[in-house]
């Protein structure tokens, strides 16, 4: 399991995972400051994933999870992405929370 944050100051979490012995957690953050510098896709370049991975899962921002999950899919490994869609009117009515065909909206 990948898990990136934005700094140090939220690897209070990381202990969390630790208690999963099924997983494999690789942390990173933006400043370096826990785990390997970079953002999630970068991360992901810098570990080798091997054959030794049954899946991914992936949440966060969109951007990161189409990028990270590109890396992920070359090599491929099965990939689960959570995806949490903002509504502006929170009834679905507006359109904010609908997915087009390049997944960018």
């Amino acid at each position: 399991m990948n898990s990136c944050f934005t700094s140090g100051r939220v690897s209070f979490i990381i202990p969390k995972f630790a208690i999963f012995d099924f997983f494999v957690l690789v942390t990173g953050t933006e400043d370096g400051s826990a785990g390997i510098k970079g953002v999630t896709p970068d991360v992901v370049r810098k570990i080798n994933l091997g054959d030794h991975y049954d899946s991914c899962l992936l949440c966060g921002p969109e951007e990161m999870m189409t990028s990270t999950a590109d890396l992920i899919d070359k090599k491929g490994i099965p990939i689960q992405v959570s995806l949490n869609r903002y509504m502006k009117c929170g009834v679905g009515i507006c359109g904010s929370c609908s997915l087009d065909p390049s997944g960018l909206r």
